[in-house]
C-alpha cells in the first residue's frame, strides 16, 4: 500500500516536471521569438527612417522641378508675347518699306 501511494506520488512529480520542462521549452520559444520580433522590428525602423529621409529627398526634388518647369513657362509666355511684337513690328516695317518703294 505504501509502495502504491509512493508510485503515485512519484506519477505525480513526474508530470509535474514535464509539465515544468514543457512550460520551460515554451518560455524558451517565446524568449527567441520576442527577441527576433525586436530585431525584426528595429530593422523595419531603420528602413523606415531611410525611407522617409529618401522621401523627404525626393519631394524636395520635386518641388525643385516645379519650380524650374514654372520659371520656364513664364519665360516661355515673355518669348511667345515678344514673338507677336516682333511680327507686328516686321509687318509695320514691311508696309514702310512698300510705302517707300511706291514714292521712289
Amino acid at each position: 500500500r505504501r509502495l502504491r501511494c509512493c508510485t503515485k506520488r512519484c506519477e505525480e512529480l513526474t508530470q509535474e516536471l514535464n509539465e515544468a520542462r514543457r512550460q520551460a521549452r515554451l518560455g524558451v520559444v517565446r524568449a527567441k521569438l520576442l527577441k527576433e520580433a525586436g530585431q525584426s522590428h528595429m530593422s523595419l525602423s531603420r528602413q523606415l527612417v531611410q525611407s522617409n529621409a529618401e522621401l523627404a529627398r525626393l519631394t524636395a526634388e520635386y518641388r525643385s522641378t516645379l519650380d524650374i518647369l514654372d520659371r520656364a513657362a513664364q519665360d516661355n509666355q515673355r518669348l511667345l508675347a515678344a514673338e507677336e511684337e516682333l511680327k507686328v513690328q516686321v509687318e509695320a516695317l514691311s508696309q514702310e518699306n512698300a510705302a517707300l518703294a511706291g514714292l521712289a
